[in-house]
């Protein structure tokens, strides 16, 4: 710190001013900007201990604007020097033409309300920002119009919207950190290029892309390959860490990344970048993981009783292929911004379900501070027993699909969600067909599609509830049968009734014994042999063959199960294999466990009891399993799956629906 500053004085000393003037603030002048509305070229307005509440504006001027620290290098004088932009415009700006002799030092720079760099403005200019703390302002640093700004030892953190915005502007960054910026992440470029070197980007989230660093028009970053930077545990929608739009490529040359392999969850689309990886923040488990607000993020979550405590470390901590689909099992409770430091919205993962304890009680809230759910380029994931509420933001408050992401959603609650454009509860777009399985979607609210908006995307829905969603339940093409939607929809089994709900105003989402939804879910003949009652203890009919009809229920919850899953109830203990999700349209995960070590053979029949798959066959050590399965295939009906072990046979049923 010490060599930083006397290289600073010596600069001065080159340039032959240092016998240039120095102005006392508040000794000479009451104010910062009347120490600069005073000052003339290569001055010094020197600032001493306290918080000014001002908006300043170096008007061109190249001068060194700087606390006590310029002349002690103690680093207290910068949290102890504050100038306050009082919400009312940025706390500082460059605006016209100032070049690198133009120095702000030793400060921290807070409550700058604009819409652009309410912290620090830059336009045209390149000053350099040297010790500053850059914190909690409606942005933190903007750039715009061939900016080139330098900054040393500058900590941009905890600012409302981007740390970092830059247009047409190359900025030089060294020995800084960008840290929970939010919502809008760490850095946006645009049309920039911007050098790098020891760099620590962490904790920044963003609603939708690019939670550490985003990158569009052709933008380029360079990462100094000797003084490397860090980028690790950023979050968004989509690219937790890095994003890059219509930009060369971007090679990546960091000492501390997330993980040591990532993935397009980490950085989209992967195929833009390239990495240079020394270490890695979280080490990757292929395993099914627990979570729980009772939990800690410093636990393994490899079990019930050592849980995690944030749903989204555990996406960031699990992996998941094809080979291997892995489930994260979510205890009862709330999980939100204030009560578990949530971090929404959460970044779906290819082939990984989120699995709640009980639809009820197993709360994802958002607390209007971000969208709850983003799945951008994913598949295979499934979402399963749980509500998630108070999503908020433009478009998709509670769930977003976009760019070809095909969730399957089932029993779930979306309720209180709002979006300020398009799809309170739910926004599918660009070829995104999510599967939506009882699922009660209500009290949502945007300005179209309250319920749904669907654009160049096609949902099926089946069993579910659309009901008080303003201004209206869907906007766009959807598919949907058995399912109660207020207004009217085409298809089979579709009414248009209130659903009786319990108590919406305390947001019980149960059916009353009166209501029109009770009973009247999708049939399931079957012709099995099933015992003479559905979930909620009803008596089954029959059709005229003597089969038998299963009574189902539409929306999230089972009249009289207030517990249970709709089409699965809890599975007994002694119950070794069960899949989901079940109906099914295009893959399924068969969930199993074994005792002991043993041969195993996982085969698939149709209802004519045809053998169709052979989907494991081989020994293995005891413990718990998941195995996927593409069901697309297969036509639409009832197929059985048996596991055969050494000591146990097993057959359950399947529902593929097309």
């Amino acid at each position: 710190m010490e060599k930083k500053i006397f290289l600073l004085v010596f600069s001065l000393l080159c340039a032959g001013i240092l016998d240039a003037a120095i102005l006392n603030v508040p000794a000479d002048y009451a104010t910062i900007q009347a120490g600069i509305d005073a000052a003339n070229t290569h001055d010094t307005v020197l600032v001493d201990t306290g918080t000014y509440v001002e908006n300043i504006n170096y008007n061109g001027k190249n001068i060194t604007v700087a606390s006590l620290f310029l002349t002690t290098a103690d680093t207290s004088y910068i949290s102890q020097t504050v100038i306050d932009g009082d919400s009312v415009d940025s706390v500082v700006k460059f605006m016209s033409g100032e070049d690198s002799t133009a120095v702000l030092c030793g400060f921290t720079i807070t409550n700058g309300s604009a819409y652009v760099g309410g912290g620090i403005y830059c336009e045209e200019c390149s000053p350099s920002l040297i010790n500053v703390i850059i914190t909690s302002n409606t942005g933190g640093l903007y750039c715009i119009n061939n900016s080139n700004p330098n900054l040393e030892d500058v900590t941009i953190i905890r600012n409302t919207g981007r740390g970092i915005s830059c247009f047409d502007s190359s900025p030089i960054l060294e020995n800084v950190i960008i840290k929970g910026n939010a919502p809008g992440g760490g850095i946006y470029c645009n049309n920039a290029n911007m050098s790098l070197s020891n760099v620590t980007i962490t904790g920044n989230f963003a609603n939708n892309s690019g939670g550490g660093i985003l990158c569009a028009g052709n933008s380029s970053i360079s990462f100094d390959p000797d003084n490397r930077c860090n980028i690790f545990l950023n979050y968004a929608g989509f690219g937790n860490d890095l994003y890059a739009f219509d930009c060369p490529p971007i090679n990546v040359i960091v000492d501390t990344f997330t993980i040591l392999e990532p993935d397009q969850n980490f950085a989209y689309p992967i195929d833009n970048f390239t990495f240079d990886i020394l270490h890695s923040k979280v080490e990757q488990v292929n395993n099914n993981l627990y979570v729980s607000p009772d939990g800690s993020d410093d636990n393994s979550g490899l079990s019930p009783d050592e849980p995690l405590l944030t749903i989204s470390l555990a996406l960031i901590k699990i992996y998941a292929d094809s080979l291997n689909p892995n489930i994260i099992h979510l205890a009862n409770g709330i999980y939100s911004p204030s009560q578990t430091g949530e971090r929404f919205s959460l970044n779906c993962r290819n082939y990984v379900s989120l699995q709640g304890e009980d639809v009820s009680s197993t709360i994802l809230d958002g607390e209007e501070t971000s969208r709850i759910l983003c799945c951008y380029s994913d598949n295979y994931f499934f979402i399963d027993n749980m509500t998630i509420k108070n999503g908020f933001v433009r478009d998709g408050g509670g769930i977003y699909c976009g760019k070809y992401s095909s969730p399957d959603l089932k029993n779930v609650i979306i309720s209180g969600n709002s979006a300020d454009d398009f799809g309170g509860g739910i926004l599918c777009y660009d070829n995104s067909n999510p599967n939506v399985v009882n699922v009660t979607i209500s009290e949502n609210i945007s300005l179209v599609g309250g319920g749904i908006f669907c654009q160049n995307a096609s949902p099926c829905l089946i069993n579910c509830i659309l009901w008080n969603d303003t201004p209206n339940e869907i906007t766009g093409t959807i598919a949907a049968t058995y399912s109660d939607i207020q207004g009217g929809w085409a298809g089979s089994g579709n009414i248009n009734a209130d659903p009786l709900f319990a108590d919406t105003l305390n947001e019980d989402y149960h059916l009353t014994q009166d209501s029109p939804c009770v009973d009247t879910g999708i049939p399931d003949t079957t012709g099995l042999n099933l015992p003479p009652w559905d979930l909620d203890g009803n008596i089954r009919v029959w059709d005229g063959n003597g089969n038998g009809v299963a009574i189902i229920d539409m929306g999230a919850y089972e009249y009289g199960s207030p517990s249970c899953s709709i089409h699965e109830p809890e599975i007994p203990e002694e119950s070794i294999i069960y899949n989901f999700p079940n109906p099914t349209r295009n893959s399924t995960t068969i969930q199993y466990s074994l005792k002991m070590n043993s041969h195993v053979m996982i085969s698939i029949y149709n209802i004519k009891g045809q053998l169709v798959y052979e989907l494991i066959n081989e020994t293995k050590p005891k413990g718990e399993y998941s195995v996927f399965y593409n069901t697309k295939e297969l036509s639409s009906g009832v197929y059985f799956y048996k596991l055969q072990t050494d000591e146990i046979s097993e057959i359950r049923k399947m529902i593929v629906i097309r």
